[in-house]
């Protein structure tokens, strides 16, 4: 039996600026037993806490997409045709 290592590091290494759902990062780690699958979201939901990660829920097809966060642009935000500091 394999014993898969999910560690933040190799999480991150696949998490880059795309978006992936928890089966995406489940299969590039090669796991394939439900607990490893479920301590996985467990790790990612954790690193959301501390704001290393985003998610976005699709309604649509029920489903949770992961990436890292990215750094808003120095500039402002753009909201309704103007800039918000």
């Amino acid at each position: 039996m394999d014993n898969p290592q999910i560690t933040t590091d190799k999480i991150l290494s696949l998490i880059s600026d795309q978006w992936l759902t928890n089966n995406d990062i489940a299969n590039e780690l090669g796991l394939k037993h439900s607990l490893d699958k479920k301590y996985l979201n467990i790790r990612l939901k954790d690193l959301e806490r501390k704001k290393i990660v985003v998610y976005d829920y699709d309604y649509w097809y029920d489903q949770i997409y992961w990436r890292k966060k990215v750094l808003e642009d120095s500039r402002g935000l753009r909201v309704s045709g103007g800039l918000v500091y």
